[in-house]
């Protein structure tokens, strides 16, 4: 309604006669912006924003905490389009993980995609990076 959006998921386990899963949410979508929220199994709080700052930049913002055991964790990411459509994407969260990918049609039918992950808490370790 005017942007504005809620719903919810319920699993029922008829073997035990109890509900096993229930997830809330509600957000709102403007027209370069989303924001959501969600409460699942009155435990896990997500929250998001996402925001298309222009037509070749959107970021967007990611949070997770757990209510039982107080972790939390958050996210931030990026996308650039350039001139040629190729695009350019990072991510980095609370945990170290810094990511950034590189992608192009190079024509129909063929993209070419590369990324890679950086474990920034292991790093010294030698086992703290993916490509």
């Amino acid at each position: 309604y005017n942007g504005w959006y809620a719903g919810c998921k319920m699993t029922y386990n008829s073997a035990t006669a109890k509900l096993s899963d229930n997830i809330g949410a509600f957000g709102y979508q403007g027209k370069d912006f989303t924001v959501h929220a969600s409460l699942a199994n009155v435990s896990d709080c997500t929250t998001s924003v996402y925001h298309k700052v222009s037509n070749k930049t959107e970021v967007g913002l990611n949070t997770t905490y757990n209510l039982q055991t107080s972790n939390a964790a958050v996210g931030l990411v990026g996308k650039y389009t350039m001139n040629d459509g190729a695009q350019m994407k990072a991510k980095v969260n609370n945990q170290g993980q810094v990511g950034i990918g590189y992608s192009q049609n190079l024509r129909d039918g063929v993209k070419l995609s590369l990324s890679a992950l950086v474990e920034g808490k292991q790093i010294n370790t030698g086992g703290g990076h993916k490509l």
